[in-house]
This record gives structure tokens, sequence and C-alpha cells, in this order.
């Protein structure tokens, strides 16, 4: 074991460096694309929840998907509610 072959063990570095930088690169995006799947999951289930409140109130469904609208309504509708106590 020379010195010939102590320098060539330590210039085969960079060539691994670039493996382990695919590899993780490859682990963040399928990471980030099981969360992004997650975080659809969790709004599909919250414009089901919006749309089933809204029409057990007696508005429109549709109503539920538009951002300053539903809250407006939401507003109408829990003033409805607190009349009625």
């Amino acid at each position: 074991m020379g010195y010939n072959s102590y320098s060539s063990y330590y210039s085969s570095y960079p060539s691994s460096y670039g493996d382990v930088s695919a590899a993780a690169a490859t682990t963040m995006v399928g990471a980030l694309m099981v969360y992004v799947v997650i975080i659809l999951a969790i709004a599909i289930l919250q414009i089901i929840a919006m749309w089933k409140l809204f029409t057990k109130a007696g508005e429109k469904g549709w109503k539920s998907i538009i951002p300053i609208y539903n809250s407006v309504i939401l507003f109408k509708i829990s003033e409805i509610g607190r009349a009625h106590v």
C-alpha cells in the first residue's frame, strides 16, 4: 500500500458525493409528494365538511367554496342561530 493507492482512494470521494446528493434529492422529492398528497386530502375533507355545514344551515353548498363570501355566509348563519336561542 503505497502513496499512489492512498491518493487514489481519496480522489474517489467527489464522485460518491454526487450519488449521495442524488439519493437525498430523490428522498426529498418523495417526501414532498407525500406531504402534498396529505395536504390535498385535508383540503378535500374541509371542502366536504363546509359544503355539508352550509347545506344543513339552509344555504347552497357552492357558497362554501368562495373564500371571502363563505365567511360572510358563516357570519349570517351564526347570527341566525344566535337569534333562535
